[in-house]
């Protein structure tokens, strides 16, 4: 069945995602299959039974930033023109448009709102009445209430780490400058538990990185170790291997998201986007 032409401008759209998407999980894995083994673990003898051990990046290069960059960006820009062409197909409905469309008519204003303060979704007054205009109103002039009620439920308010709030700070910055990503780890934790491969052995933490960019020699854990007497230094480094998590990957400098993998965030936002086309897709099909 062919699809009206409202949707399929919008269902163009998330298609054109898709490639930028692929391009950008391409990149990346290319880079991670250069980089085969990023971790090194080295220990250091106290005394008997008492050993410092220390594990640190070993990498040979840093991932394609510009071509990265480039492709996440492409991304970002075709979900979040997803959702703008969603509002504007439901908020043009049965009106007539002007072309060329005046610099000052309400349609300029039609997208998808994302905002974190509900006070900016739906401005009021000094006297707690709604404003006539500006926040969502004019971002959404010519829905029907129901329909603004639903974008309203769907905002990631007090949420900085939702889907929606980093598809829209992330795109921001890419139509400015290249966001801060770099190769990096997302997670570090040790296990406690007793293992039946290591009887005698214990590890407490004294350190570990909390996630982010890394260079080559970076530390990313420091950890003291007790173990029966008599056990080789390599046996040592194995233990610790087995029972800390380390997970590498390109990750997310300063800025939004910090410190977690390009690719599960674009992955969590590509999601979100999908979710509410779907679930608008009955508003633009019944047309």
């Amino acid at each position: 069945m062919t699809e009206p032409l409202p949707l399929r401008r919008i269902l163009t759209k998330l298609s054109r995602s898709k490639l930028h998407v692929r391009e950008v999980n391409q990149l990346i894995e290319g880079f991670l299959d250069l980089q085969p083994s990023p971790f090194v673990s080295k220990s250091t003898l106290y005394a008997p039974g008492d050993a410092l051990v220390k594990s640190w990046i070993r990498i040979s290069d840093q991932p394609p930033l510009f071509e990265l960059s480039d492709a996440l960006g492409d991304a970002l820009h075709n979900l979040r023109a997803t959702l703008d062409h969603l509002i504007w197909e439901m908020g043009t409905r049965h009106k007539p448009i002007p072309v060329p469309l005046p610099e000052d008519h309400v349609f300029r204003k039609l997208q998808f709102p994302i905002f974190l303060d509900p006070d900016k979704f739906a401005p009021k007054k000094a006297s707690g009445a709604p404003t006539k205009g500006g926040g969502a109103r004019d971002m959404l002039r010519g829905l029907e209430p129901g329909q603004v009620t639903r974008i309203d439920a769907l905002q990631p308010y007090g949420d900085p780490d939702a889907a929606l709030w980093l598809l829209a700070d992330l795109n921001n910055i890419d139509k400015h400058r290249h966001p801060h990503f770099g190769a990096g780890v997302h997670r570090v934790s040790v296990t406690r538990e007793p293992s039946p491969s290591f009887p005698g052995f214990r590890l407490r933490r004294e350190y570990a990185h909390k996630g982010g960019p890394v260079k080559n020699g970076t530390l990313v854990a420091r950890m003291r170790v007790r173990f029966p007497e008599g056990y080789e230094p390599d046996r040592i480094e194995t233990y610790v291997n087995v029972n800390l998590e380390r997970t590498f990957g390109v990750v997310l400098g300063k800025g939004p998201g910090e410190g977690r993998e390009v690719r599960e965030v674009l992955r969590t936002i590509n999601r979100r986007v999908h979710r509410i086309v779907r679930e608008f897709t009955p508003d633009v099909r019944g047309w």
